[in-house]
């Protein structure tokens, strides 16, 4: 797919699923915020990073399924994605009683042929050779299918992400988190609750109701309070500003880039550390 985040974003603008390949993709709650943060790096691994070049030529799905095949843990974050985003749950209809619900029954076929199957869940992996297919619930994604899928449900979620941080490299890495550590030092980032009460208090949602929301309606919405208050309260002092400069509105704001700031502010976050 060319353009996944216009793709999410136009079909899930109000919060609602997104079909792909006939799987319908929800989005996660805000109230299942720390389940989703806590199994979600399965899908943002930089394994190109690594220095085994058949890690490096293994496409994504083949590469995850490798490691579920050998870490109880990624196995556990990648059914719990499977629960959040496609609302899919173990079936005791599924389970083969002579195994642990859970546990991963391999069948080899021949040597270049492996079916793999996650006891008491509709889920079929298949492996013939390095090609991957993964059926869920009788539908069918490739390994090509899979990378759209993962990005789907990133973008879906994840207010702020975007394709650079999927191809970001190690010294360009380096530099974001270094200016973010020093412009943020001393500031407390608010936790999830924080976020739910001040939503709470600018509308009229309650506590039961905030959680409801979408996670990436949540994370907008909050933003939005922030930047709608901070405009009210800086706009009066624009008159201060030398001639020429105004305050962005807390809506029509001008285009930038993502990391541009930390470009263009670089040097003069540097000189104001340097000269503590």
């Amino acid at each position: 797919m060319d353009n996944i985040k216009q793709f999410v974003d136009v079909n899930s603008a109000f919060g609602n699923p997104i079909i792909y390949k006939d799987i319908t993709i929800y989005p996660v709650l805000a109230k299942d915020y720390h389940k989703f943060i806590g199994v979600m790096d399965i899908l943002k691994i930089e394994k190109n990073k690594c220095a085994d070049i058949e890690v490096i030529q293994m496409s994504y799905l083949y590469y995850l399924i490798q490691l579920m095949l050998t870490d109880e843990n990624v196995k556990f974050a990648f059914l719990m994605l499977l629960h959040l985003c496609l609302h899919m749950d173990s079936d005791s209809e599924q389970l083969v009683d002579d195994f642990d619900p859970d546990a991963m029954l391999v069948q080899s076929i021949s040597n270049d042929k492996i079916d793999c199957y996650i006891n008491g869940w509709d889920i079929e992996i298949r492996l013939r050779g390095r090609i991957a297919t993964l059926v869920l619930e009788g539908h069918e994604l490739t390994a090509n299918d899979f990378e759209d899928f993962r990005r789907i449900i990133l973008f879906q979620n994840l207010h702020d992400f975007d394709e650079i941080e999927m191809n970001m490299s190690d010294d360009f890495r380096e530099v974001i988190e270094q200016y973010y550590t020093l412009k943020n030092k001393g500031i407390r980032t608010p936790t999830i609750e924080d976020k739910a009460l001040a939503i709470i208090t600018h509308t009229a949602y309650t506590l039961e109701s905030v959680g409801l929301l979408p996670m990436r309606t949540f994370d907008n919405l909050f933003n939005s309070i922030i930047a709608e208050t901070d405009y009210i309260a800086t706009k009066a002092l624009e008159v201060h500003l030398p001639k020429g400069k105004t305050i962005d509105h807390w809506i029509y704001k001008p285009e930038r880039q993502k990391y541009m700031e930390v470009f263009k502010d670089a040097d003069a976050v540097a000189k104001k550390v340097t000269s503590m």
